[in-house]
């Protein structure tokens, strides 16, 4: 097995509309459970991080989630969770695949403020787990997440976007600790 880097730089910056999170979320699943804030430089969006002496265990018990009528999945009382959404491309998004290129498909996350925010993200990376419970949406966030630090958290989402009909979603579980 190898070891892993001491220190990681990251920013928190979107590309093509993800979440800085959601564009490798396996990727960040590791950083946030192996990694804790050294230092941060808001105003240049840089944070530096080191090794954790214990890595925080990454979320393994899955429980189904349901949709109500409008699509939306509740996350009521949920901390330090991942959200793995299981999509197959139907047999008309594999035919558009092979000409095309996929239409986004997002999640639109309500904050308990009552806020919104929409994020597209790769249907096939989101088995390994979206962050939902509390997600950053700016660099001073950012701060606080990475220091264990309370910022305003989902109260529910729903996966919406041109490129939805494309998939069909077999499954969407809460995985915690």
């Amino acid at each position: 097995m190898a070891k892993r880097p001491e220190f990681v730089l990251a920013s928190f910056k979107e590309i093509d509309g993800r979440h800085p999170w959601y564009g490798a979320p396996a990727t960040w699943s590791a950083i946030l459970s192996g990694y804790v804030l050294a230092r941060a430089d808001v105003q240049r969006n840089l944070f530096l991080l080191r090794t954790r002496n214990h890595p925080l265990p990454i979320p393994a018990n899955r429980k189904e989630l349901t949709r109500d009528a409008q699509g939306w999945y509740s996350l009521i009382d949920v901390n330090r969770a991942l959200v793995a959404i299981s999509m197959a491309p139907t047999m008309g998004g594999r035919l558009r695949r092979l000409l095309f290129r996929n239409e986004p498909v997002r999640v639109e996350i309500e904050f308990t403020k009552g806020s919104r925010k929409r994020y597209r993200f790769i249907p096939s990376t989101a088995i390994s787990g979206l962050m939902m419970a509390s997600l950053p949406t700016s660099p001073s966030q950012m701060v606080d997440a990475l220091t264990g630090r309370a910022i305003y958290p989902v109260t529910r989402f729903r996966i919406i976007g041109s490129g939805l009909p494309e998939y069909r979603i077999s499954s969407v579980a809460l995985v915690r600790e």
